[in-house]
């Protein structure tokens, strides 16, 4: 009921402060909340435009609340039009095309250029932001099993080798480990090369995906025979052509929101009221009953719960229309009570 507890429930189980969150975060309510909701699931409203994995976490949300019993009824509507809007924008423009993550670049890189990628062996050295992102992502996308982490704290590359159950090295190791492996990706931030020529004398066939800036890759390294060694420029360039495309479709996307938050809105405004419309039921059948006991021909005669229906669906969309529930609630039961009423309204 308010804001307060969602953030005081949050912090207490995440990193960081209230004060922190009240500082850095913000509040929505009503159909700000909404809209925000579908452009965060759409893509239009992430860090990365046309973001894929947000869709995935907000599904997850949704099944998990419907697990526990916590997702009511106008929660799950407006979920539905979220995840249905962020499926057309998939379907139906580019914004979900190509990637612009250095990260999932680099993955998608390797999946289309390296041959016979199945049981490579991948070596990641460089496991800050980037190269956690790249992990999950040679696990999640590309499948891949043999790969080795490695990184200059030990403690961090082994920590999250064991989250995705991968395999870790010391970083007093890193040359061995690289004259072992397939592919070697770096996503370094050290101000020296940290893959040299000599770590590499006598291997041959090899890809080198250097993400880190500066480049951790000794330029003699580039010239070695069978060394395929591709820049963060090189992938970076695969994001800017992604971005671009989807950005020319950022209309298209906005218009599919927008047509998903009206169809909110109406059954929205429908749901408001159902009270009048439950109340004109009661009346019609209570009518209908006292007809039949009191032998008034007239409204026997004009027919049960089939009529009573008609009725209420009339009355049900002249209400989305013209939002005055209460004349319609008096034009439906003059309408069931006066024979021709129908044909004049």
């Amino acid at each position: 009921h308010d804001p307060r507890q969602a953030i005081q429930l949050l912090c207490a189980h995440a990193q960081g402060t209230v004060s922190e969150f009240t500082e850095h975060g913000y509040v929505k309510q009503g159909m700000a909340a909404a809209e925000h909701l579908m452009q965060v699931t759409g893509g239009l409203d992430s860090q990365i435009l046309g973001d894929y994995e947000i869709v995935s976490q907000v599904r997850q949300s949704v099944m998990s609340s419907r697990t526990l019993g916590l997702m009511g009824g106008l929660l799950d509507r407006l979920a539905n039009h979220a995840l249905q809007a962020s499926k057309q924008i998939k379907n139906r423009t580019s914004l979900r095309d190509g990637t612009v993550s250095v990260a999932f670049a680099a993955v998608q890189y390797i999946k289309d250029h390296v041959p016979a990628v199945d049981g490579k062996r991948i070596l990641l050295a460089g496991t800050g932001k980037i190269g956690k992102a790249t992990a999950r992502h040679l696990v999640d996308y590309l499948g891949a099993s043999h790969v080795t982490l490695l990184n200059r704290t030990d403690s961090k590359a082994t920590e999250l080798a064991r989250e995705l159950d991968l395999q870790a090295a010391p970083h007093a190791s890193l040359r061995d480990a690289a004259r072992e492996a397939d592919i070697i990706m770096l996503t370094t931030g050290d101000d020296q090369p940290v893959l040299r020529a000599d770590m590499l004398a006598g291997t041959s066939d090899k890809w080198i995906i250097d993400l880190s800036v500066p480049s951790a890759v000794e330029d003699a390294v580039k010239s070695m025979p069978g060394m395929h060694v591709v820049s963060v420029d090189e992938i970076s360039k695969m994001c800017d052509d992604s971005l671009r495309r989807r950005q020319e479709d950022l209309p298209a996307a906005r218009a599919i929101l927008t047509e998903q938050l009206e169809e909110f809105k109406e059954w929205l405004h429908m749901r408001l009221n159902l009270p009048v419309i439950h109340a004109l039921r009661d009346r019609l059948k209570l009518l209908h009953v006292e007809s039949e006991s009191q032998g008034d021909r007239v409204l026997r005669d004009l027919g049960g719960e089939e009529r009573i229906q008609k009725v209420i669906n009339g009355m049900a969309q002249k209400m989305r229309s013209h939002h005055q529930p209460g004349c319609h609630f008096i034009e439906a039961l003059h309408q069931y009570v006066t024979p021709g009423a129908e044909a004049l309204t």
